[in-house]
Protein backbone atom coordinates (compact mmCIF):
# COMPACT_ATOMS: atom_id res chain seq x y z
CA UNK A 1 0.00 0.00 0.00
CA UNK A 2 2.88 2.47 0.79
CA UNK A 3 4.43 1.87 -2.12
CA UNK A 4 1.34 2.18 -4.32
CA UNK A 5 0.34 5.39 -2.51
CA UNK A 6 4.67 6.60 -2.96
CA UNK A 7 3.88 6.23 -6.52
CA UNK A 8 0.29 7.03 -7.19
CA UNK A 9 -0.77 8.94 -4.39
CA UNK A 10 -0.77 12.49 -5.35
CA UNK A 11 -2.82 11.32 -8.31
CA UNK A 12 -4.91 9.01 -6.95
CA UNK A 13 -5.96 12.00 -4.27
CA UNK A 14 -6.58 14.50 -7.13
CA UNK A 15 -8.53 12.07 -9.17
CA UNK A 16 -10.93 11.64 -5.82
CA UNK A 17 -11.21 15.26 -5.54
CA UNK A 18 -12.17 15.59 -9.51
CA UNK A 19 -14.57 13.39 -9.42
CA UNK A 20 -16.32 14.77 -6.34
CA UNK A 21 -15.69 18.37 -7.62
CA UNK A 22 -17.84 17.11 -10.58
CA UNK A 23 -20.69 15.11 -8.41
CA UNK A 24 -20.84 18.17 -6.72
CA UNK A 25 -21.20 20.78 -9.53
CA UNK A 26 -23.50 18.50 -11.44
CA UNK A 27 -25.69 18.55 -8.56
CA UNK A 28 -25.70 22.02 -7.95
CA UNK A 29 -26.22 22.90 -11.19
CA UNK A 30 -28.98 19.84 -12.00
CA UNK A 31 -31.04 22.11 -8.79
CA UNK A 32 -30.10 25.44 -10.00
CA UNK A 33 -32.82 26.09 -11.18
CA UNK A 34 -35.02 25.29 -8.37
CA UNK A 35 -33.16 26.91 -5.93
CA UNK A 36 -33.04 30.26 -8.12
CA UNK A 37 -37.45 30.06 -8.22
CA UNK A 38 -37.39 29.73 -4.09
CA UNK A 39 -37.90 32.99 -2.05
CA UNK A 40 -34.95 34.17 -0.25
CA UNK A 41 -35.63 33.14 3.47
CA UNK A 42 -36.55 29.55 2.24
CA UNK A 43 -33.22 29.10 0.01
CA UNK A 44 -31.22 28.13 3.26
CA UNK A 45 -33.83 24.82 3.85
CA UNK A 46 -32.67 23.59 0.83
CA UNK A 47 -30.29 20.68 0.30
CA UNK A 48 -28.81 21.41 -3.34
CA UNK A 49 -24.60 22.03 -1.53
CA UNK A 50 -25.18 18.98 1.35
CA UNK A 51 -22.91 16.62 -1.00
CA UNK A 52 -20.17 18.83 -1.47
CA UNK A 53 -20.73 20.35 2.41
CA UNK A 54 -20.26 16.48 3.43
CA UNK A 55 -17.59 15.09 1.39
CA UNK A 56 -15.74 18.49 2.14
CA UNK A 57 -15.99 17.13 6.42
CA UNK A 58 -15.69 13.57 5.53
CA UNK A 59 -12.82 14.41 3.56
CA UNK A 60 -11.26 16.53 5.97
CA UNK A 61 -11.82 14.17 9.08
CA UNK A 62 -9.93 11.29 6.87
CA UNK A 63 -7.14 13.37 6.30
CA UNK A 64 -6.66 14.04 10.01
CA UNK A 65 -7.24 10.48 10.94
CA UNK A 66 -4.81 8.95 8.28
CA UNK A 67 -1.87 11.93 9.01
CA UNK A 68 -2.25 11.00 12.68
CA UNK A 69 -2.34 6.95 11.87
CA UNK A 70 0.94 7.43 9.68
CA UNK A 71 2.59 9.87 12.66
CA UNK A 72 2.46 7.01 14.92
CA UNK A 73 3.00 4.36 12.49
CA UNK A 74 6.19 6.78 11.39
CA UNK A 75 7.10 7.23 15.25
CA UNK A 76 6.89 3.60 16.62
CA UNK A 77 8.79 2.28 13.32
CA UNK A 78 11.49 5.18 13.48
CA UNK A 79 12.04 6.05 16.88
CA UNK A 80 15.25 7.84 17.11
CA UNK A 81 13.92 9.99 13.59
CA UNK A 82 10.69 10.79 15.51
CA UNK A 83 12.77 12.11 18.85
CA UNK A 84 13.42 15.79 16.42
CA UNK A 85 9.82 16.15 16.37
CA UNK A 86 8.52 15.29 20.13
CA UNK A 87 11.01 17.37 21.34
CA UNK A 88 9.32 20.21 18.68
CA UNK A 89 6.32 19.54 20.00
CA UNK A 90 6.86 19.40 23.69
CA UNK A 91 8.84 23.02 23.07
CA UNK A 92 5.64 24.09 21.49
CA UNK A 93 3.60 23.32 24.62
CA UNK A 94 6.09 24.65 26.67
CA UNK A 95 5.90 27.89 25.01
CA UNK A 96 2.07 27.77 24.92
CA UNK A 97 1.43 26.87 28.56
CA UNK A 98 4.01 29.94 29.59
CA UNK A 99 2.18 32.05 27.30
CA UNK A 100 -1.35 30.89 28.70
CA UNK A 101 0.10 31.26 32.40
CA UNK A 102 0.82 34.94 31.80
CA UNK A 103 -1.59 35.85 29.85
CA UNK A 104 -3.43 38.66 31.63
CA UNK A 105 -7.36 40.25 31.93
CA UNK A 106 -8.02 41.93 28.57
CA UNK A 107 -8.96 45.59 29.17
CA UNK A 108 -10.27 48.38 26.61
CA UNK A 109 -12.81 47.51 23.78
CA UNK A 110 -11.27 43.78 23.80
CA UNK A 111 -12.59 43.83 27.31
CA UNK A 112 -16.33 45.03 25.71
CA UNK A 113 -16.11 42.38 23.63
CA UNK A 114 -15.22 39.14 25.10
CA UNK A 115 -17.66 40.78 27.70
CA UNK A 116 -20.12 41.21 24.89
CA UNK A 117 -19.65 37.76 23.55
CA UNK A 118 -19.35 36.10 27.05
CA UNK A 119 -16.47 34.94 26.70
CA UNK A 120 -14.97 33.46 30.02
CA UNK A 121 -11.46 33.97 31.65
CA UNK A 122 -10.13 30.47 30.53
CA UNK A 123 -11.50 30.68 27.17
CA UNK A 124 -9.82 34.30 26.75
CA UNK A 125 -6.42 32.96 28.05
CA UNK A 126 -6.74 30.00 25.69
CA UNK A 127 -7.14 32.64 22.80
CA UNK A 128 -4.31 34.44 23.86
CA UNK A 129 -2.08 31.39 24.48
CA UNK A 130 -2.73 30.28 20.80
CA UNK A 131 -2.53 33.66 19.28
CA UNK A 132 0.61 33.91 21.06
CA UNK A 133 2.38 30.79 20.38
CA UNK A 134 1.14 31.19 16.55
CA UNK A 135 2.89 34.41 15.85
CA UNK A 136 5.93 33.24 17.65
CA UNK A 137 5.96 29.97 15.00
CA UNK A 138 5.53 32.29 12.18
CA UNK A 139 8.35 34.76 13.22
CA UNK A 140 10.74 31.41 13.83
CA UNK A 141 9.43 30.09 10.10
CA UNK A 142 10.15 33.06 8.48
CA UNK A 143 13.76 33.91 9.74
CA UNK A 144 14.66 30.16 9.62
CA UNK A 145 13.58 30.83 5.97
CA UNK A 146 16.09 33.64 5.20
CA UNK A 147 18.41 32.54 7.66
CA UNK A 148 18.51 29.09 5.57
CA UNK A 149 18.47 31.01 1.79
CA UNK A 150 21.42 33.36 3.15
CA UNK A 151 23.33 30.16 4.12
CA UNK A 152 22.50 29.09 0.92
CA UNK A 153 23.98 31.47 -0.92
CA UNK A 154 27.74 30.61 0.04
CA UNK A 155 27.53 27.00 -0.49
Amino acid sequence: MYKFLAKHGQLAAFGLGAVIILIFFGSVFSGLTDFNALPEERQGETTIFDFGLWASIILTVLTVVVAILFGLYYMITHPKGALVGIIGLGVIAVMFIILYSTAAPDTGTLAAKIEEFKIGDTTSKLITGALGTGVILTIVAFASFVITEIINIFK
